[in-house]
């Protein structure tokens, strides 16, 4: 080798060298300081933490005290009274209607399929009105569309599982005579 390109292979290997060097004591470097960001990411954290207490609104005191809304009525069914009954009791003048549903199917009834919910558009605008067979088909359809939208979602979990899994879950191994060994 002539002296030029020994020299240059000497520079190479020296850079080489610093460079591991320099990386080796920028990494040390670079821990040392990871301990003060980590203590100032757990500082600002427990700052945030403090004000976001502080400024969380107090709780409302109740207006009327909630140990005096209901009195329970002597009995084994722990029943609930108003206070503002004092010493008289409501009695069941309705002996037909024990339910919320048969008090709605009453006043369909007596009522000949009258008003049952009514709004107003606008203030000045007269109340519109639903009738209790519009309202009762509208209970309807709710009922009935939860459970259609249980059953499409359910259909698309399960067509979902298929996708990921790749249909192995029914597929039957060649060897298996029974669905045991599904998987």
């Amino acid at each position: 080798m002539s002296r030029g390109t020994m020299k240059a292979a000497n520079q190479i290997a020296s850079f080489k060298w610093t460079a591991r060097d320099t990386l080796h004591r920028t990494k040390q470097e670079m821990e040392d300081y990871l301990k003060y960001i980590g203590a100032g990411v757990v500082t600002i954290g427990a700052v945030s933490t403090a004000l976001l207490l502080k400024a969380t609104p107090q709780a409302i005191e109740p207006l009327v005290d909630l140990n005096k809304q209901s009195i329970v009525i002597p009995g084994p069914e722990r029943a609930h009274k108003s206070c503002l009954l004092g010493s008289q009791t409501h009695e069941d003048s309705l002996t037909d209607v024990t339910t919320l549903h048969e008090a709605f199917k009453r006043g369909a009834r007596l009522s000949d399929n009258g008003r049952c919910i009514g709004w107003r558009p606008d203030p000045q605008k007269p109340y519109s009105w639903l009738s209790y067979n519009d309202v009762s088909i509208y209970l309807i359809f709710c009922f009935c569309a939860k459970f259609i939208l249980l059953a499409a979602f359910l259909s698309f979990c399960l067509l979902l599982s298929i996708q990921i899994f790749g249909g192995k879950i029914f597929k039957k191994k060649k060897n298996s005579k029974n669905f045991q060994n599904l998987i």
